[in-house]
């Protein structure tokens, strides 16, 4: 009995050790590569195109019970066999016990890489061994009773019945073979979201369960021993069933190889979210694009993650003599209880002590399913912490599920492409808190997250190695010697700095064509005139072209010729004018000898002299400059003579052989009436009258008097334009002078004075006027003989200011005139 009670307490140090934690601090960052995938299947947007794992290893142990001594473990030599307690601490806490153990082997060739546009998507490919071996729910009690042989500090535990509440022991072996899938599902401004996918195909190597709800049991010696109403289940593997004198052979460990047909699924998922505020700083430009991020550096300030693993079960062949029992025995005598033949013993005690029951079927055990968090904040140029949960997650209602242990850690680290260090500080959920170290040197991954309890505690409460030797090829930033934005490997001029376009070529002109082929390095063109331009598109390069800005010609060097006279624009001084080669490609059009271009006379045959220009009356004036070509005159009257002596040279003669004055442009001044008056000295130049007149007739006195007599008598109707009775005598006698003068005609023109507006005045004054008018032609008088004016207010005769004066200026003034 002394062994049986001894076997979950001895466990813990003869067992394959593994840590819930491998790889801790490591796991949640983009370094991680294919070692990570177990954890998180995120992969995604890593830093590694390829990463592939040669040989990777975790192993490690867990309780909340015993602390072995740290002298103990390094040196097994100094183990007391005689008093085990000397070479242990004991956590007494009143707490159930719990105990893990396990083993994680990532296979050779496993990988993962990158791929896609930006390095969005990742495929990885993992195997790996696993043996977790996990105690759950040892009473105090028990543990004590087991610890001390029922003597010392756990004897007061006799006599005494106790109730050990869900007490699990599972172990289990297997091989689980992974494919990944991750995906950037989101990348925009600062947020960015990757997710991914590992689907898990399980091949068991063997499995064991027992547990019980409820073990009420009481020891009234160490020998004997009573069980009260008690159900317990338990299960074993085909695999499993060896005795103590079996050996094992490591072909049943082997994946593929071990026959086993007992297969399950499983499955982990992943989902991670970074905050990028300062994204754009690590952007650059490489190879014809600006859209590159810095892959070798994380761009996150904030990163958070969420993975669940292992998520699924393996599909056991159960051994078929393995049953459940219940159990109600009083006095059970257990000093000569071996289990030394196996699961045969443990069965035929069963049957013959233990009420069993069948228990078949397949055994279905459960992966130990974990829920993972973490966030993670870069704080300066590699430097960040981490903080990170893996909290053991139960899915196996029937219980038959290997566990894990829960852990929280605070993870302070530094990163970058070649070296990575980890410093874990972490509460396990076995309450032991330590602190660990992780370096990563290029292939290189070494750590443990139990460093206190390893060199620093006096006893080793949990302890944990991992390891891992991997091929990475991680991204980094292209080369580029010179600096020109195309990476040295795509550089066709590693040493001149160029643009993509030719590959990294210089080619200062931008025309596509690299400075070593152009023979124009500086100025653009086409590849068909090795990268010279032709500026005026004749089909010959500027460089060969004698005239770059104009069209031309081949054999003028490209130079035109553009009247086609066979010499060459920039040699003609006529070149859109054909000539002979005598007047250097200039016409003569009068043949007069002189080439056009000197010719101030082109179309006309002149004298050298004058510029190719006549002299028809030979006065020495050029025809062009003489206003009179054909009569030789003066110089200073531009070649004209005075023809009538008039003193008025032709040139200013408007009458040149008849003698007029200057004033009149040398013609004589007119006199239409013959009254010897000139017309523009004649106030009537149609009739015929005397120059004390103004050429006009001269009036007789009584003529006079009768206008004047008419004029002094018109009165009209106080602002009206009624003519006052008074003055019809001297308006008549006006009339019968018209009538009997044919060629008299008379004028009149109406005024008023200062009072009223403007309009009314003129309209008044205009009225007065046609009065007189109508008056007249009442009497006789031939109307088209009489013109009226109406003046108003202006051109007063008085003052207005006074009452005689505005009285003068209300008239009508008649004065003759001459038809």
């Amino acid at each position: 009995m002394k062994k049986l009670i001894l076997l979950p307490v001895l466990a813990l140090f003869i067992a394959q050790y593994l840590s819930a934690q491998s790889f801790l601090g490591i796991q949640s960052t983009n370094w991680g590569g294919v070692t990570n995938v177990s954890f998180n299947p995120a992969i995604a947007d890593s830093h590694f195109q390829v990463d592939i794992n040669l040989i990777g290893v975790g192993f490690g142990v867990a309780n909340n019970y015993l602390g072995i001594s740290r002298s103990v473990a390094f040196h097994p030599s100094t183990f007391n066999s005689d008093s085990i307690q000397a070479n242990f601490k004991e956590r007494v806490n009143g707490n159930q016990k719990n105990i893990y153990t396990g083993l994680k082997v990532q296979g050779p060739l496993s990988f993962m890489f990158s791929f896609g546009k930006y390095n969005k998507n990742a495929i990885a490919f993992t195997y790996n061994l696993n043996e977790v071996t996990s105690i759950v729910g040892i009473g105090e009690q028990l543990a004590r009773l087991a610890y001390y042989n029922f003597t010392g500090p756990s004897t007061p535990y006799l006599y005494n019945q106790f109730s050990n509440q869900n007490l699990r022991v599972n172990m289990m072996a297997w091989y689980d073979y992974g494919l990944t899938y991750s995906r950037v599902i989101y990348d925009k401004g600062p947020h960015m979201f990757k997710a991914g996918v590992t689907l898990k195909l399980t091949q068991g190597i063997e499995a064991a369960y027992l547990y019980s709800n409820n073990l009420q049991y009481k020891f009234n010696s160490k020998d004997t021993l009573n069980i009260y109403n008690s159900d317990v289940s338990y299960g074993i593997t085909q695999n499993a069933n060896y005795s103590n004198s079996t050996s094992v052979s490591a072909k049943e460990f082997m994946p593929f190889v071990n026959g086993s047909k007992d297969f399950g699924m499983a499955g982990d998922f992943g989902l991670v979210y970074e905050w990028r505020p300062n994204k754009e700083k690590y952007r650059y430009s490489m190879d014809g694009r600006d859209d590159n991020y810095r892959r070798d550096k994380d761009l996150y300030v904030i990163q958070a993650g969420f993975s669940m693993v292992d998520i699924g079960a393996v599909n056991f062949s159960r051994l078929a003599s393995t049953q459940n029992f219940s159990a109600n025995i009083q006095n059970w005598y257990v000093g000569s209880f071996s289990i030394d033949n196996g699961v045969q013993s443990l069965t035929d005690t069963i049957n013959s002590h233990f009420k069993a029951t069948s228990n078949t079927g397949l055994l279905k055990m459960w992966l130990p399913t974990r829920t993972n968090l973490w966030i993670d904040a870069q704080i300066y140029k590699g430097i960040g912490v981490n903080g990170s949960a893996s909290i053991t997650t139960i899915v196996a209602k029937s219980r038959n599920q290997v566990q894990e242990v829960s852990t929280y850690a605070v993870t302070p680290h530094y990163d970058n492409a070649w070296f990575g260090a980890y410093i874990p500080f972490s509460m396990s959920g076995y309450d032991n808190f330590n602190m660990g170290l992780a370096l990563r040197f290029g292939p290189v991954i070494i750590g443990t997250s139990t460093l206190l309890d390893l060199f620093a505690k006096k006893y080793i409460y949990e302890a944990n190695v991992y390891a891992a030797l991997k091929i990475p090829i991680p991204y980094k930033m292209p080369g580029d010697k010179d600096h020109d934005g195309v990476s040295n490997r795509k550089d066709k001029c590693p040493k001149d700095p160029g643009p993509w376009a030719t590959r990294g070529c210089p080619d200062r002109d931008g025309d596509g064509i690299v400075d070593k082929d152009d023979r124009c390095p500086d100025a653009p063109g086409p590849k068909e005139f090795q990268g010279c331009p032709d500026s005026d598109g004749d089909g010959i390069p500027d460089i060969d072209d004698s005239c770059p800005h104009e069209k031309g010609l081949a054999q003028f060097h490209g130079c035109p010729d553009s009247d086609s006279d066979g010499i060459p624009d920039r040699l003609d001084r006529c070149p859109f004018a054909a000539g002979p080669a005598q007047f250097q490609g200039c016409p003569d059009s009068d043949g007069d000898g002189i080439p056009d271009i000197d010719d101030s006379c082109p179309h006309e045959k002149g004298l050298p002299q004058f510029h190719g220009c006549p002299d028809r009356d030979g006065d020495g004036i050029p025809d062009k400059d003489d206003k009179c070509p054909d009569a030789p005159g003066l110089a200073e009257h531009h070649g004209c003579p005075d023809t009538d002596g008039d003193g008025v040279f032709d040139d200013e003669d408007s009458c040149i052989h008849v003698p007029g004055p200057k004033e009149n442009h040398g013609c004589p001044w007119p006199d239409t009436d013959g009254d010897g008056i000139p017309d523009k000295d004649d106030a009537c130049p149609t009739v015929f009258g005397v120059a004390e007149n103004h050429g006009c007739p001269k009036l007789e006195k009584k003529e006079i008097e009768t206008i004047k007599y008419a004029f002094e008598n018109l009165e009209f109707e106080t602002g009206k334009d009624v003519i006052k009775s008074h003055s019809f005598p001297s308006l008549n006698s006006l009339a019968d002078l018209l009538i009997k003068k044919a060629n008299y005609g008379l004028r009149i023109d109406g005024y008023t004075d200062n009072v009223g507006s403007v309009d009314k005045n003129i309209t008044l004054s205009q009225k007065r006027a046609e009065a007189v008018k109508k008056y007249l032609v009442k009497k006789g008088v031939d109307a088209s003989k009489l013109d009226t004016h109406g003046y108003g207010e202006s051109n007063p005769v008085a003052d207005n200011k006074t009452a005689a004066g505005r009285q003068k200026n209300r008239r009508v003034e008649m004065n003759i005139t001459f038809k």
